[in-house]
């Protein structure tokens, strides 16, 4: 117990993690048995349960309703997985889709009203916003990566999203994609396809949804992909040059305040910067922004209103 507190703490700037309940967490079981081999050994046991409650959620609103839960008979699963396809496809109405639902349901003798069936529909079928994480090559080596890059015996599979299957993102319909990923989502490619395709796929499928990136910053594609892309965020992580290459691997802190100030040139609507702190660089939380605030106010002050800085914990 004392070896996984050490690797944690190594990690983490919240002790709170440290509790007395955390070794019957339900997850605990991704832990090797020693503590520093394999990349769980670094990876907080919270982290995945994220969206936890979210597909608890979901799944309750599934078995109720007889949709896609492991929990309902194959006889009534496929069909209503039809159903719904349907409905996101946009060939039948939601009235439809309710009306088919709620005589399914009175067969059974679990009835529901319509204005309950559509408010349970809504919850559990909407896909307000999503991540996307085309690519998990990277050409950084940060500290505590989850994805093993900074470990150069991890074996990491260089998963790439085939291209030929961004249709099936569009069949979601979300409102908002954002770009991501465990890897550097600009580095992406798939065949003969790069990063400008892969948004020109995307943009084409959902014209009408917000695209978004999150970027190391240390390479801008060629293309007018930035027109489609709503916002960029930048993994910054530090003020300095030393603290920057402690924290992202290799001393690029320069190239990245220079395509920082070339995304401002882009038009997109907004430009952030995020600061993913740990015990590493948090002496340094003050000074990003007062060095971001100067930075745009030498070189760009009409773009003040444009940028933002977003605060997050390692772990």
């Amino acid at each position: 117990m004392e070896e996984l507190k050490f690797v944690r703490e190594q990690y983490s700037v919240y002790n709170a993690h440290l509790d007395k309940d955390w070794m019957g967490h339900p997850l605990k079981h991704i832990l090797p048995e020693n503590p520093e081999e394999g990349w769980p050994a670094r990876r907080s046991l919270k982290r995945p349960l994220n969206h936890l409650e979210l597909l608890q959620r979901k799944e309750t609103i599934a078995f109720e309703l007889d949709l896609h839960s492991t929990r309902t008979p194959v006889e009534t699963f496929d069909p209503n997985y039809q159903l719904l396809q349907l409905h996101q496809q946009g060939k039948l109405s939601t009235a439809a889709v309710i009306g088919q639902l709620e005589a399914h349901l009175q067969s059974r003798g679990a009835a529901a009203s319509r204005k309950r069936l559509k408010t349970l529909l809504r919850e559990y079928a909407t896909v307000g916003s999503m991540e996307f994480h085309p690519s998990d090559l990277c050409n950084l080596a940060c500290t505590g990566c989850t994805y093993g890059h900074d470990d150069p015996l991890s074996g990491i599979q260089k998963t790439q999203f085939p291209f030929k299957h961004i249709s099936d993102i569009a069949a979601l319909n979300p409102r908002g994609i954002m770009i991501v990923g465990g890897g550097e989502p600009v580095l992406y490619r798939s065949g003969e396809y790069r990063f400008q395709e892969m948004v020109d796929e995307l943009h084409g499928h959902l014209p009408d949804t917000l695209l978004a990136l999150k970027t190391n910053g240390t390479f801008i594609p060629r293309g007018n992909w930035p027109t489609k892309v709503r916002w960029v965020r930048i993994s910054l992580d530090a003020a300095t040059h030393e603290t920057f290459r402690k924290v992202r691997g290799k001393p690029l802190f320069g190239l990245v305040m220079s395509n920082f100030l070339k995304y401002l040139n882009t038009g997109m609507e907004y430009v952030g910067v995020s600061f993913l702190f740990s015990k590493l660089n948090i002496h340094e939380y003050a000074d990003v922004a007062a060095l971001v605030f100067h930075t745009i106010k030498t070189h760009k002050p009409e773009s003040l209103g444009r940028v933002g800085i977003e605060y997050r914990p390692l772990r």
